[in-house]
């Protein structure tokens, strides 16, 4: 089990290298685009220059724009057990080694059905501890979103539930095991393992985009 872990982890930095060295050729190609498109606009398309009355000072930050890759992170602030506190940090460490990605937090007990329904949809990964909130993965794209479960060390007999939703429904199913209780009113979560695992999972996602250009 040790020599099968230990080739398993060179074989995810070796894929996990690869998959960033095309990303950061995919950025610098975005870059280039947008600068040509900023040479227009500052230029105007027949070679004028644009005063301040044509300037467009509008917000451009698009949060519904699917080309990027969407991640959601489940929230369980409302709940008794198996809260996390997390995920704030995992945000700011997702957006700093994947700025191309949207990462959201939720708290879907706050939320109306129809903008869970609406998150579900756009979500290209989806992470969360195991509990209520991801049975909307039935909202899920088939065969585009991926799911991470966040799964503790003794849970029931319901543990495959969302294995077996997730198979239903089309969606790929990620198991992510941690030692807390079922019970625990709070999980410890070893955030820099998650951020590896999702970091595959970014990776591989922008390799599948690549394959269907």
């Amino acid at each position: 089990h040790v020599q099968r872990n230990v080739k398993n982890n060179h074989e995810r930095r070796r894929e996990m290298a690869e998959m960033e060295d095309e990303e950061e050729e995919e950025e610098e190609e975005v870059e280039e685009e947008e600068e040509e498109e900023g040479d227009i606009v500052k230029h105007g398309s027949d070679g004028s220059v644009g005063g301040a009355d044509t300037a467009d000072t509008t917000d451009t930050t698009n949060t519904t724009d699917t080309s990027s890759r969407r991640i959601l992170l489940i929230d369980r602030v409302g709940s008794n057990v198996r809260r996390a506190s997390v995920w704030n940090a995992l945000r700011q460490r997702l957006l700093t080694q994947h700025p191309s990605c949207f990462v959201k937090i939720v708290s879907l007990h706050k939320m109306e059905v129809c903008e869970q329904i609406k998150e579900f949809q756009l979500a290209d990964i989806v992470v969360g501890v195991h509990g209520a909130g991801l049975a909307n993965i039935i909202f899920c794209r088939p065969q585009k979103t991926k799911i991470l479960e966040i799964v503790t060390i003794n849970p029931p007999q319901v543990r495959h539930l969302f294995w077996h939703l997730a198979t239903s429904v089309g969606v790929q199913y990620v198991p992510f095991h941690i030692m807390s209780s079922w019970n625990d009113a709070v999980v410890d979560i070893d955030v820099h393992r998650l951020l590896e695992m999702l970091s595959v999972m970014i990776c591989r996602e922008h390799m599948e985009r690549r394959r269907e250009r």
